[in-house]
């Protein structure tokens, strides 16, 4: 009778410690899937949490400055390099230029942990607007595009009117990505593109435009052949302004980021 009631104890023990080492064990999978890491640095809960609240802040019209929130910057030289470069140069909006612009999305970036390489060369200047691809081009077969993880060519679209998003009552400028048909990389970059904007229906499909050019190879593909990280990325048009440009930047840096985890 003892012999029983012992073994009866025993294998209750088993069952409450077989439980508590699933419900712990279930716990520390939930936060690792949180907070994961990468090779030199892990992007902790509390940063994501950072994150959210920065969207919440732009969306609502308090735009950070990034001078004041440099101990914020995150810059650990392990999430993968990006690369940001403008083949329209000369492109602006009702108040910034395209370069000013990009230069807020590479701030942005480098808070998710990024390397971000930004190029400011003029090059609708070199051999004028027209052929500013070739430009490019000949910049970028000079450089090794296989270290970066990204490579964005920044645009503004020319339109008649505002291309913009009325999301949780402030305007958001609108991201589109053109692609070519004939595109050696197409495959590759409407993967990343798809990615991308996955990330940015958690916010809103209303963020981004369906691809509405129908391009075959463009001027020399748009330089999308250097390499399948590449991808082309128009931020509003020229009637936007900066604050909704950088309200977008703060989204699909954010997309960008979970694309790339």
């Amino acid at each position: 009778m003892l012999k029983n009631k012992l073994k009866i104890m025993l294998i209750s023990l088993g069952i409450v410690f077989f439980i508590s080492v699933s419900i712990f064990g279930g716990i520390g999978n939930k936060v690792g899937k949180t907070a994961y890491a990468t090779s030199n640095t892990t992007y902790t809960m509390k940063q994501q949490k950072s994150d959210y609240q920065e969207v919440k802040n732009v969306l609502a019209g308090l735009e950070k400055s990034s001078n004041k929130n440099e101990s914020n910057i995150i810059k650990p030289n392990s999430r993968g390099k990006i690369l940001l470069y403008n083949s329209h140069s000369c492109e602006k909006n009702q108040d910034s230029t395209i370069q000013q612009v990009t230069s807020d999305l590479k701030l942005k970036l480098e808070r998710k942990g990024f390397t971000v390489e930004q190029n400011v060369t003029k090059f609708a200047e070199i051999q004028g607007y027209n052929r500013a691809y070739y430009s490019s081009g000949d910049w970028l077969n000079k450089q090794d595009l296989s270290k970066y993880v990204l490579c964005i060519d920044c645009h503004m679209d020319s339109t008649p009117c505002a291309i913009e998003s009325d999301y949780k009552n402030v305007s958001v400028a609108k991201l589109m990505f053109p692609n070519v048909s004939q595109n050696p990389n197409l495959k590759a970059e409407t993967t990343i593109v798809n990615r991308i904007k996955n990330g940015l229906s958690t916010f809103s499909d209303k963020i981004y435009r369906e691809n509405v050019t129908h391009y075959k190879k463009g001027i020399i593909y748009y330089c999308l052949d250097k390499s399948p990280n590449m991808i082309l990325m128009e931020i509003g048009s020229d009637k936007s302004n900066f604050v909704s440009c950088q309200r977008a930047n703060t989204l699909v840096s954010s997309a960008i980021e979970r694309a790339f985890k």
